[in-house]
């Protein structure tokens, strides 16, 4: 009995652990994300073109956080990928 009780334990951590998706933002962070996406549209309308790199020093964030921000636009369907993987990759507003 104690090792089922253990065993559905773990499986609720683990799957929390996987779905990530449920994690919940406040509302400062919402705030911040929203204006660092605008500011990341501003300068792809302006320079034509953004890369991550570009992202990452603009606004100081890490590669990953500047991977999510992109995608965020890309899913708003505001950029457009260019090229599938690795620092060729750039992004181009949608107009």
């Amino acid at each position: 009995m104690g090792g089922i009780i253990v065993w559905v334990v773990l499986k609720r951590k683990l799957d929390s652990r996987f779905r990530g998706n449920d994690r919940v933002i406040n509302p400062e962070q919402q705030r911040q994300k929203r204006e660092n996406v605008e500011k990341i549209w501003e300068m792809a309308r302006s320079k034509g073109e953004i890369a991550n790199d570009d992202v990452e020093r603009a606004l100081g964030v890490s590669n990953a956080t500047a991977e999510r921000y992109l995608q965020e636009l890309e899913l708003q369907g505001r950029l457009e990928q260019v090229g599938r993987t690795g620092v060729k990759v750039i992004y181009k507003p949608k107009i």
